[in-house]
């Protein structure tokens, strides 16, 4: 058993996302082929979720030691292929801009954040149990 557990839930419908049935968390979401610069698409989404998940164990991992991550930043760039004989595949590169650490602390600081950030290790998804009909 886990020692803390955080939970979200999001639910999408044809053309929005809603996060733990918040209206001030709805959001309209649109296919990569139609969205504008300030759309939003699953793959922005996705983008900004590993960003974020990186920079918090980037902070979480760098508790451990003497870091300076003073204007420290993580990105991530998520692409979405479509190849009409494998069908759709999701690759994601990250960055990290680490200005105050020397190469080899910070290739050891990034190593360890990348083996310890969840979304870089996903988890497989889980089919929720469905009512059966009556």
């Amino acid at each position: 058993m886990s020692e803390k557990s955080f939970t979200a839930r999001a639910s999408a419908g044809e053309e929005h996302v809603e996060i733990d049935g918040q209206d001030e968390l709805r959001y309209k979401i649109t296919t990569p082929d139609s969205a504008g610069d300030a759309e939003l698409t699953p793959e922005r989404l996705y983008a900004a979720a590993v960003a974020s998940c990186l920079q918090q164990t980037l902070k979480i991992t760098a508790a451990t030691g003497d870091f300076d991550l003073t204007d420290a930043t993580a990105t991530a760039q998520v692409t979405l292929e479509h190849d009409l004989r494998e069908g759709y595949r999701l690759s994601v590169t990250a960055g990290f801009d680490l200005p105050n650490l020397d190469d080899e602390v910070r290739d050891g600081l990034i190593a360890r954040t990348l083996e310890a950030c969840p979304l870089t290790n996903p988890p497989s998804v889980v089919l929720e149990e469905q009512p059966q009909p009556a």
